[in-house]
């Protein structure tokens, strides 16, 4: 009967360690739940303000967009004013070279 007692006593015994191991662990995954959950917390925040950030970024380009067209317009008004400039100085230089042509004919203004 001695036996018997001995192995229920070691049995009990190795039962306590092993409640206690469980107790353990189930604290350790509760913590990395805790630890994990934290984690995607802070993420979030991150992401949202990475978010906000880009939408800041989005509306700058918007007006940057606007902006360069705006440019762009500009640059065809002042590309079409040279052209014409450029016009007005052929016509001149072609005035005066009717002028000497009709001077050389003889053919009066």
């Amino acid at each position: 009967m001695k036996r018997k007692e001995i192995i229920v006593e070691t049995v009990a015994a190795s039962v306590a360690k092993l409640e206690k191991a469980v107790r353990a662990m189930a604290e350790n995954v509760e913590h990395l739940a805790v630890i994990t959950q934290q984690g995607f917390t802070d993420t979030n925040q991150r992401m949202d303000k990475v978010g906000g950030q880009l939408d800041g970024v989005e509306g700058k380009m918007g007006l940057l967009e606007r902006r360069f067209t705006v440019l762009e317009e500009n640059q065809l008004d002042l590309k079409l004013r040279i052209d014409a400039m450029d016009n007005r100085r052929d016509m001149e230089e072609m005035k005066k070279r009717i002028v000497i042509l009709e001077r050389r004919v003889g053919v009066k203004n």
